[in-house]
């Protein structure tokens, strides 16, 4: 999942909540820039900082290693599916 995926996920997660971006920003003890920026797939979150929001949105993280030495960090399938079945709500 890369940094567009995560912020897209992310973004559709707070809505769904009805927060707005300073909300998750004050509850996830997140700066704000921050926030956008991942929202926006400006930016990689730190796992610090992922696990602070996904905290707040009551999603849950899984992280894959893979053979090489890198890690990605994934949201949980119940997550996206119902990500995905808010967006096909709205269609």
């Amino acid at each position: 999942m890369d940094k567009i995926e995560i912020g897209s996920l992310i973004k559709e997660r707070r809505q769904v909540l009805r927060l707005k971006q300073s909300d998750l920003s004050e509850m996830a003890g997140v700066n704000l820039r921050t926030i956008i920026q991942v929202e926006n797939g400006k930016v990689n979150p730190s796992l610090d900082t992922l696990e602070k929001i996904a905290s707040v949105l009551g999603l849950v993280i899984r992280l894959e290693v893979k053979s090489e030495p890198q890690v990605r960090s994934q949201l949980v399938k119940d997550v996206m599916d119902d990500v995905k079945e808010k967006r096909q709500s709205k269609k």
